[in-house]
């Protein structure tokens, strides 16, 4: 009866689809998600959480990447919310639910689907945070094209926005690679001590048949 109830469960159980954890596809997908948010912005905000929402659908782990996506994101969201309280950026005040958030939802979007490059296309930087840091000097100019494209404007002249920004990120990017490392691995050896704790069944019906 056990083995009948476990065999149902495993059939009607959602089958893994680890699309979304392949590089490239990671990589393309997330361009996708940066135009829907940046060009777009909230006229496209249902594109860009399909986007979001595909990209749980097709991942290894949907529940772990959430659990990423919360503990990760919030430190970009408090930066660009930091930024903002600042004087640096202005949205305007245009945007959805701009009366309870300093920051846009598509740019919250935008940082859920970041964090999920970290353990995919930008694996690279865990184990070269040097890298992560240098990289981090290339990240405001994502900035500037959100100002070109009408997303953001930025007080500061051009300079000065890039240095502080490339400060900040030099040192936020390697921070948060080290930690997304830290969560996948966290992640590996929970679902690996299970299997080794595991006891054999076949021993003890050999057994019983002998």
């Amino acid at each position: 009866m056990r083995q009948s109830v476990l065999t149902i469960a495993t059939k009607f159980r959602r089958p893994s689809l680890p699309l979304a954890d392949n590089i490239v596809i990671n990589a393309i997908w997330f361009d996708l998600v940066w135009a829907s948010a940046v060009i777009g912005g909230d006229a496209w905000l249902p594109v860009t959480a399909g986007l979001l929402i595909l990209h749980l659908f097709f991942t290894s782990d949907w529940v772990a990447e959430v659990k990423l996506w919360l503990a990760l994101a919030t430190i970009g969201v408090l930066l660009d919310a930091g930024l903002t309280y600042a004087g640096l950026f202005d949205f305007g005040d245009a945007y959805i639910m701009s009366q309870y958030s300093p920051i846009p939802v598509w740019l919250i979007a935008l940082w859920l689907g970041f964090v999920s490059t970290l353990n995919r296309s930008l694996r690279f930087m865990a184990r070269r945070l040097w890298l992560a840091a240098l990289i981090g000097f290339v990240v405001p100019l994502s900035y500037f094209a959100g100002q070109k494209l009408g997303a953001v404007e930025i007080s500061l002249s051009f300079w000065q926005a890039y240095l502080l920004l490339a400060f900040l990120w030099a040192i936020t990017l390697p921070l948060m690679a080290s930690l997304a490392d830290a969560v996948k691995e966290r992640a590996s050896s929970r679902k690996e001590k299970p299997r080794q704790e595991m006891p054999s069944l076949e021993k003890p019906q050999q057994e019983q048949r002998r």
